[in-house]
This record gives structure tokens, sequence and C-alpha cells, in this order.
């Protein structure tokens, strides 16, 4: 059995193939980066009570260099019900060592404790081990395709 292929016009031939290719893979990358994002978003929410600091994750996509990004950061930082601008995703997400508290516009902290409120000039905050909830989007949605 044999297959012959003739090719007229090599170069359109080229060209065709490598705009196919294109097309698909940017279709691709553009699937792939949503679809990570709103599982990112999906996780960041587990620590939200406000709803805010899931709106410090965004996504962008380039076609020109195909390249897509899912992270945190200020884009859209949102203001709380204080007017205090709200960036916390990235202490969530990497954790933070144990750090002293202390007030910076009123002489104490308040914070309710065991249904009590409690009032102090500081607090020792043990840390934070942190929740990687970009990596386990983009770990949960790498399975969710080898699955397919």
């Amino acid at each position: 059995m044999r297959i012959q292929i003739d090719i007229k016009d090599p170069v359109k031939l080229q060209r065709y193939l490598k705009n196919s290719v294109r097309a698909t893979f940017e279709d691709l990358l553009i699937r792939v980066t949503e679809g990570v994002y709103k599982l990112a978003k999906l996780n960041a929410s587990k620590h939200s009570r406000t709803g805010v600091m899931e709106h410090n994750v965004y996504y962008k996509v380039n076609l020109k260099r195909l390249y897509g990004e899912v992270g945190v950061d200020d884009r859209g930082m949102l203001v709380d019900w204080r007017g205090k601008k709200v960036n916390y995703a990235e202490f969530v997400h990497f954790g933070t060592k144990p750090h002293k508290i202390k007030p910076r516009r009123a002489k104490v902290l308040m914070f309710v404790k065991d249904g009590r409120f409690v009032f102090a000039k500081e607090v020792n905050h043990p840390g934070y081990k942190g929740d990687l909830f970009l990596y386990k989007a983009l770990e949960k949605y790498r399975q969710r395709i080898l699955r397919s």
C-alpha cells in the first residue's frame, strides 16, 4: 500500500498548517488559563467571608506571545466595609511567619474571641501555614486534562 501526496504550493500549505496549529493552540491556551483562574477563585473563596479576597485573583492571556498567567495582586484591589484597601490573598496563599500586631490609628486593638470583645495593646499572631490555592487549582486542572 502506498500513499502519495502531491503538493503544488508548499508555501501555502505551510502557512495553512502554521495558522491552523496556532489557532488551535490559542484556543487551548485561553481555555486552560480561564479554567485554572475559575478554580483558583473558587479555592480563594473558601478563605473569604466577604467575597473581597477573590477579587485579587486575576488572569491574563497574551496571544501574540502565547502566554497565559493566573495570579494574585492588587490589580482589582477593592475597598472593604471600613474603606480600607484589601489585598491579603498573597498572605493567605503563601502564609505568614509569627509576628506582632499593633494598632495603627487607635490606642488598642479590638476583636472577638469566644463570643466576647477583647481589647489589647498588641497581639502575638502565631503565623499562618498558608494555602497554596493557585498551585492547587493548576494541579486540579492538570488532573482533569489527564483524565479526559
